[in-house]
Parts: structure tokens; C-alpha cells; sequence
């Protein structure tokens, strides 16, 4: 119905409220989102398990984005602009997977960590760069710590449950929770300076 299909014609179509021209864009995209999902999938491997869902809607998000923000005046296609934005979207929130697992991180023996590093894909020096810093960062907030809040953080790293820190530690599961969480807090706000 658009000839072919150029992504020029369907923005300016969108954006005089043509209905169709979206679905256009999108089933002409679709192919490069997906493939975009799958390289992250294939690159973070096991440490982004289970995410594919959600990096998908992820994706889409970024691509309404773009729709909505590209502008031809730019030196730049919509093509690049697009791709740009979702890389940006997916290493975001990537990010903020490989930091909610950082338990684990945690728990890699030193010596290891530049091969948990490739397992998990930061390999590329912008991410590996990145995670180095955010692990030295954690660790120095963890050693900085209240001797009250380490301790509690020290058990929820070595596996206990909540209520078997709070009995070792001979406080309330309340006062774990509240110590566990100040510790945690302190760490997230150090990593994300």
C-alpha cells in the first residue's frame, strides 16, 4: 500500500494521524527489534535469563520513542536514531538486571570475576569498564558500613534467611529488615553516583 515502504513516509503519515502508517512502521522494524532482543539474549546469556518477555516490550517502548522524537532535520537516519535509542533502552535496563542480581556478583571469588565478566558478556570495555566500577564502588560502601548494618549484610550474602540472621544477630526480624535494608540503600546510592 506504501510503495516501498519508505520510513520517511510512514513517520510523515503517523504524524498526520494516519492509523495504519504505525502498523506499517512497526512490521517493517520488527525484524531489527527482535534481532536486537536476541543479541542481547545471546550476549548476556544466563545472566538476563527469563528477560526476553520484558526486553521485547522494552524494545517496543524505545521504538514509540523514536517514532515520536525523530527528527528528519538531524544528520541522522531513522534507521541509526532508532537503533541508537533501543541499545541505549536495552543496556538500561540490563544494567539494572545484572545490578538486582548482584548477590551473585557478590559471591564470585575474586580471582574469577574477569570470567564471570565474559560469561555474562561485559567483555566490551564501555560495560566491563562500568561493572568494575559499580563492584569497587559496592565494595568500598560495604567496608564504610555501620558495624550493625555490615554485619546484617554480611549474613544475607552468606545465604541465611531473614529470620535466621535476626535470631543469630538476637534482634527482631523488624530490625533486620530495617539494618539489611539502610545497608542496601547505601550500596545502590554509592554504585549509581
Amino acid at each position: 500500500m506504501f510503495g516501498d515502504d519508505n520510513p520517511y513516509e510512514l513517520l510523515y503519515m503517523y504524524r498526520q494521524n494516519d492509523e495504519h502508517a504505525y502498523h506499517y512502521l512497526i512490521e517493517m522494524f520488527m525484524p531489527m527489534l527482535r534481532g536486537s532482543v536476541r543479541g542481547m539474549m545471546d550476549r548476556y546469556g544466563d545472566a538476563i535469563a527469563g528477560y526476553e518477555e520484558d526486553l521485547m516490550q522494552e524494545v517496543i517502548i524505545a521504538f514509540d520513542s523514536a517514532v515520536e522524537s525523530y527528527r528528519g532535520d538531524k544528520e541522522t537516519s531513522f534507521f541509526t536514531y532508532t537503533r541508537l535509542l533501543l541499545e541505549r533502552r536495552l543496556n538500561k535496563v540490563i544494567d539494572h538486571v545484572v545490578f538486582r542480581n548482584a548477590r551473585a556478583i557478590d559471591r564470585v571469588p575474586v580471582d574469577n570475576v574477569a570470567d564471570f565478566a565474559a560469561e555474562i558478556g561485559l567483555m566490551n570495555p564501555e560495560y566491563s569498564t562500568r561493572f568494575f566500577l559499580a563492584r569497587d564502588a559496592a565494595e568500598l560502601a560495604r567496608q564504610h558500613l555501620p558495624a550493625i548494618q555490615k554485619e546484617a549484610l554480611e549474613l544475607y550474602i552468606s545465604g541465611c534467611s531473614h529470620q535466621e540472621a535476626a535470631d543469630r544477630l538476637g534482634i527482631s526480624l523488624r530490625a533486620y529488615r530495617y539494618r539489611l535494608g539502610k545497608a542496601r540503600r547505601c550500596i545502590r546510592d554509592a554504585v549509581m553516583k
